[in-house]
């Protein structure tokens, strides 16, 4: 009964005095199912950023990440910071999707959030994601998740 519910990596470090306000305006907009903070459109795999890409963030491995297009409509969100509605947190589900560790659940929610019809967008919300980038929990765990991804949404 939460006004938004917001997912985001043990090393993400929000740097927007006006986190609270701009999380509000997002989940008060009542198409818009999931929001973060970088995604792409057109990426065919769990490697969103092989798509055209939006967002902004920075991190330790690459600096800035800036690819502007705030509010667009996006097919995939990078999972480092997930913002979910009210409605997202009561319709979508990662049970019995197939994804087994760290990667997929992203993805996952936004596929299943379009496919009802709602939208899935960038946020503009400065943060800095302590990270140098690579496949945590693994290669071996991304390429499972990325075919089970593929094979649930692609084919």
């Amino acid at each position: 009964d939460g006004n938004a519910l917001v997912l985001l990596h043990d090393d993400l470090e929000f740097r927007d005095e006006g986190l609270a306000e701009k999380i509000r305006g997002i989940v008060a907009d009542s198409s818009v199912a999931v929001a973060g903070l970088i995604g792409s459109v057109r990426a065919r795999s769990l490697a969103w950023w092989e798509g055209t890409r939006y967002g902004r963030v920075t991190d330790d491995g690459y600096g800035i990440h800036s690819f502007a297009g705030f509010g667009l409509n996006v097919d995939s969100l990078d999972g480092m910071c997930l913002i979910l509605s009210p409605w997202a947190c009561h319709k979508l589900r990662l049970s019995d999707t197939g994804y087994e560790g760290f990667h997929g659940y992203a993805d996952e929610l936004c596929y299943q959030a379009r496919r009802h019809g709602k939208r899935t967008i960038v946020a503009d919300i400065a943060a800095h994601h302590h990270s140098k980038g690579g496949y945590a929990g693994g290669v071996e765990s991304w390429t499972a998740a990325n075919e089970n991804f593929k094979k649930r949404w692609l084919t």
